[in-house]
């Protein structure tokens, strides 16, 4: 039993990740092998994790590239006639870039929240004048489709918790509202608390959600209409850094259609 627990040692150092041994005892060689066979198991479920994450990002990343790309070499081939075609290029070009900054500003707060995992900066956060300052910093988005947000919370509600990172998750959540909603409705911030929990609800009169799509909507890189989402500048990153947040702080986060 060893001897086969050394072997696995050095596969897995090789990068043989996943890799088990096999060993029928239950004494403390037995309770090792499985503990080691657990292990195993974990590191090649979060190797694969990474690898498939950074296939995504980097299929992400290749598409604003290439319509940059192709924009700036017909600048250069075509030479535009007039100073509206000029205009029109550097516009489209303007968009792919924010696409593009949007992205690796997402990327930044995932691998920021991977490296906070340990240690969170905790402190009272006065939960009311978060969702004022979330209201506050989307209001000329809102402002555009003539949609209203209301705030439903206690002035006295203090909660221990990182405040960059809360705040971004009620923003991620607030923004995907009213970019999914339609003229002239609402978006509710709500909140309520105990001792021993702290609720935020954001509510919309959007289009909804299908069935087939609730489970996967925190997914990364998951997108309910790709064709959609491209229209509105989504990648497929903000609901998931919403659930990373939530899940550094010891919460869950769920979501309800129609």
């Amino acid at each position: 039993p060893v001897a086969r627990l050394t072997r696995a040692a050095g596969k897995m150092s090789a990068g043989d990740y996943g890799c088990q041994v096999k060993v029928s005892s239950r004494d403390e060689l037995g309770q090792l092998a499985n503990s080691f066979n657990e292990m195993s198991k974990k590191i090649k479920q979060e190797d694969e994790f990474r690898r498939q994450f950074i296939a995504d990002a980097s299929h992400e990343l290749r598409s604003p590239v290439a319509s940059l790309k192709v924009l700036v070499e017909s600048l250069l081939i075509k030479h535009p006639k007039s100073k509206e075609e000029t205009i029109e290029y550097l516009t489209d070009i303007n968009g792919q870039l924010d696409r593009l900054s949007r992205l690796v500003n997402d990327l930044l707060m995932l691998s920021r929240i991977e490296k906070n995992k340990a240690s969170l900066k905790k402190e009272p956060v006065p939960i009311r004048q978060l969702l004022a300052e979330v209201k506050e910093n989307l209001r000329l988005l809102a402002a555009e489709k003539q949609i209203e947000i209301t705030i439903t919370a206690n002035s006295d509600i203090l909660w221990p918790a990182d405040r960059d990172m809360l705040y971004r998750a009620v923003y991620n959540l607030a923004d995907n509202a009213i970019k999914y909603s339609p003229v002239n409705s609402q978006v509710q911030l709500n909140s309520a608390a105990d001792e021993e929990k702290l609720t935020i609800t954001v509510k919309d009169q959007g289009i909804g959600i299908a069935p087939e799509h609730l489970g996967n909507l925190f997914t990364r890189f998951y997108r309910v209409d790709k064709a959609r989402e491209r229209a509105t500048g989504g990648i497929g990153l903000g609901l998931s850094i919403v659930k990373e947040i939530v899940s550094l702080h010891g919460g869950t986060v769920s979501v309800t259609s129609v």
